[in-house]
Parts: C-alpha cells; structure tokens; sequence
C-alpha cells in the first residue's frame, strides 16, 4: 500500500523534529496492524507465541504459554527421589565382600623372605581390577600413543573376560597356585609397569617445563610466583569409611569421647594395613587415601600428598568427583553404619561410585558390616547374636526408635551382589548347626513364588565373596580349601 502524507502550507513552520513526531503518529495504526509471519518449516522457531490457522505462528508479547512449557518440561525431568529402602539392588562393577581383613591379607608379611609368595585369588582379583580402573582413567585423561593405547585396550578386553570366567568356576580350590594364574600375575605386572613407564615420561616432561618456564622468568627479573608441580600423572584414590567402627557403645567403661579417639586410632592403624597391601600389588605408584565418615561427611586424616588441592574437601565430592579407585568400608556396628548411610543418602553416592552402567568405577572392598550392607538384607546381621559375636558390635539400640531387631528384617542394604543375595560374615558355625539354623530360617520365609531366589552369602574369617558386575555372578575364596564351595551360598526358598 502507497500512503502519501501532504502537509498543509500552514504546518510548514513546524520545527524539523515536530514534523518527525507527526509523521510516526500518522503512521502508528498502519504499523500495528501488520503482523511478522514465520514459515511452519523454519527451524529457527520462538518459543513463546501460537500458531495461525494457515499454519504460520505469531509473535505473542505474552509469556504465560512459555511458563506452562517450561513448568510442564521441569516437571517430566524432575526425577523420583527413591529411599534406599526403595530402590532396586545393582550390582557393583567389582566388589569383594569379607569378614576380616584376613580374607585378604594372607601371605602378607613384613619379612622380605615371603615378599615373592604367589597372590591369592582375592588379592589377584584385587589388583587387577584397580588396574583396570587406572587403565581407563589413562586412556580418557591422558590417551597415550599407539603402541601403548593397543596395550592397554587389549589388557581391558582380558581381564573382563577373566573376571567373567574367575565367577564362573565355582571355589577354585586348587586353582590359586596354577599356571594359569601364575600367567595372569605376569599380565597384571607387565600393564602396571607400562603405566609406571608412561607416568615417569610425563612427569619427566612437566618437570622440565617447568624448570623452563621458571629459568625464562628469573632472567626477566619477573616476580610472578613459580608456577606449582602439577599432579601426579598416576596415582591411586582410596576412601576409607570407618562409620560403623564409631558407634557408641554404652555398656563401654570409656566416655563417649574417649571411646571416638580409641576407634579413631584403631581406623587408622586399620587403614594403613590396606595402604600396605595395595603397596606390594602395586609397586611404584603412588597412593592417596583419606577417611570418610558418613556421620557428618568429613573427609581427614589425608595421606599420600602434602598438597591439600589433591583432597576433596567433603563427603559427597570425595565419592563423586575425586572418582576415587577404592572404596574401602570397614567393620563394626552394621546397625549404625546402615543408619548413617540412610539418614545422608549414602547409599546413592555408592551406587554411583560403585556401580556404572559401562564398567567404569571403583572397586568396593566391604568388612565385616560393610559386607552386610552390601547385601540385599540386613537381616542376616541379627543372626550373629545366635552365632556367639559380641553384643556391642551389633547391638540395634545404638539406633534410636530402632532398638527391636524385628524392625530391621525389612531393611534393605545396597544390593552389589545382585537383587536375592544377603551377606552373613563371621560365619563360624559347624555345618550340622549351620544346617539347623538355615532350617529355621527357612521356616520363617513368608511363602514366595518359586522362581525366586534368597541367597544367603556365608564368610568365614578368612573367606573372600568375588562379585562381578559384568557376568552378573560370584564366587566364594578362602585360603585353605579355596572356600566353602556350595556350603558358602544357600537358598532359604529351597526346601533343603
């Protein structure tokens, strides 16, 4: 449309600006009659606004469609925060479930006599499976060059299958001093070796560029800080979880003060056993370790680095985003350690530290309670009473409003070893009376269909439960008899 504006003689005496001014006045209703369209197939849409009947959408001012979008969007994304009494069991990647720390430690001395003794299952299983987890930390962090990369990709590619096939072989009694493992110490040392060899190259390479950099700047005269080692370029994170050993203990003759610096001396003494063990599997790097507690989420007593930025500084960010290789959780009340881990949902940070759905995670290593919440039930920690095990170690009072032990049978644990499995350490019956309590346990069982299964893991002191995410199974070691074999694992829906 042609619009032509004329002016009357008399208004030619109107300032330039006041001309301007009627001009848009004139124009102001032909300009809001106009609307902007907007072809249907343009992918550069605006999120606010409606569309036409001939298939166009129209700038709106209005933003009330865009609040109920993006009220509506927030609330399908927002997830369904499940208790852990609630959510489903995952299996962890790796995990070794004990009774003490002597399933573990076997062959372990200070003598150098005894250094070059073979490694025992659990110890191999161990070691290799915080291989793995440095490997692929190594490959995402620092991908090394071709030889190498090919290296360790075909170490990964093993020891899944040889993860798969050790929970597959049931107790392995004569296994721990054969060839084949023999033959797998050798891979597990070759690939720790390479990775020792890369570290040292880089470290080497940072170091030199940082001489470098500090040379070329006291030549300048500058007086700008010297610029900070950088971090180890291998290394190994373990967190270590004492909760359980902190329980009160009210029948105890000590304060309650006294008795946190006793079981606070005696985790550490703890703690460094297991710095010494990973030591002689994997000689030559380095290890950091620091103490979680799961009652307030601290993290202390670091060792390892003097740098205080190679720590995380709480609870949560230690299991998340320190990506920790080892997570290490000790005896004590199973009871309290259960609670702490409820009350700061710890069982979810678990989880995600623990059990990834592409393999990638740490390895737990679960004590005595730590083996018992890392079962589907914590049932089977009020059966110890029955088995003789000291009261004030599992002792349901320490929990207040829980102090009957029927409250805790449907108490669920984090499910590593699969959705039927629960964990009984410090098993030392002899097997007729082993045989009669299961009888009675059976008994107890409400009716289930039967294709259900609930699996009771039973550990001697020096027994070890190998579970495998991967293969989805898990298998019972000891030291002696390589285990307990079938006795180690019963079925309370089964009639014998």
């Amino acid at each position: 449309t042609t619009m032509k504006i004329r002016f009357h003689s008399s208004s030619s005496w109107l300032p330039p600006l006041s001309r301007l001014a009627a001009v848009l006045l004139m124009l102001l209703p032909h300009i809001l009659s106009f609307s902007i369209p907007i072809k249907q197939n343009h992918r550069r849409t605006t999120s606010s606004g409606s569309k036409t009947r001939n298939g166009h959408q129209q700038l709106s001012l209005s933003n009330k469609p865009e609040q109920k979008s993006k009220q509506k969007s927030k609330q399908k994304k927002k997830p369904k925060i499940k208790k852990d009494g609630d959510t489903e069991s995952r299996w962890a990647n790796n995990a070794m479930l004990l009774s003490s720390f002597e399933g573990l430690s076997q062959n372990i001395h200070d003598t150098n006599e005894n250094e070059n003794l073979p490694l025992t299952t659990a110890q191999n299983f161990l070691k290799r499976n915080l291989l793995r987890e440095l490997t692929m930390n190594k490959l995402i962090a620092n991908p090394p060059k071709l030889p190498l990369r090919d290296s360790l990709k075909e170490f990964l590619n093993n020891s899944s299958m040889t993860n798969a096939a050790v929970t597959s072989t049931g107790s392995r009694r004569a296994a721990e001093q054969s060839a084949e493992q023999s033959a797998e110490e050798i891979s597990n040392d070759a690939i720790r070796q390479l990775l020792v060899n890369e570290a040292s190259r880089l470290q080497k390479e940072a170091d030199e560029k940082i001489a470098w950099n500090a040379k070329l700047a006291d030549d300048a005269g500058d007086t700008i800080p010297k610029p900070q080692p950088p971090r180890n370029f291998l290394e190994l994170r373990m967190i270590y979880i004492p909760t359980a050993n902190y329980a009160p203990d009210d029948s105890s003759e000590y304060s309650r003060k006294e008795q946190r610096q006793r079981t606070v001396t005696k985790g550490l003494a703890n703690r460094e056993l297991i710095v010494k063990l990973l030591e002689r599997l994997l000689p030559g790097i380095p290890i950091l370790a620091v103490t979680l507690d799961f009652d307030d989420g601290s993290t202390r007593y670091p060792i390892g680095s003097d740098v205080e930025r190679h720590f995380p500084m709480e609870g949560k960010n230690a299991l998340k985003s320190w990506n920790p290789h080892l997570v290490y959780v000790d005896d004590g009340n199973p009871f309290w350690l259960s609670h702490m881990m409820n009350l700061g949902d710890w069982g979810h940070s678990l989880r995600s530290a623990c059990s990834t759905p592409r393999g990638k995670g740490a390895v737990y290593v679960g004590v005595g309670a730590g083996a018992t919440i890392a079962g589907r039930l914590l049932e089977t920690a009020t059966w110890l009473d029955a088995m003789g095990e000291s009261k004030s170690r599992n002792d349901p009072s320490v929990v207040q409003g829980m102090e009957q032990i029927h409250k805790w049978k449907e108490i669920r644990g984090i499910g590593f070893c699969g959705p039927s499995a629960s964990v009984l350490p410090h098993h030392d019956l002899p097997l007729p009376e082993w045989k009669t309590m299961l009888a009675e346990k059976r008994q107890q069982q409400p009716a289930q269909d039967g294709n259900n299964k609930n699996e009771i893991i039973a550990l001697k002191e020096w027994e070890a439960c190998l579970t495998n995410g991967n293969s989805k199974q898990f298998v019972v070691v000891g030291d002696n008899d390589g285990g307990s074999g079938d006795l180690a694992v019963a079925d309370l829906n089964e009639p014998q």
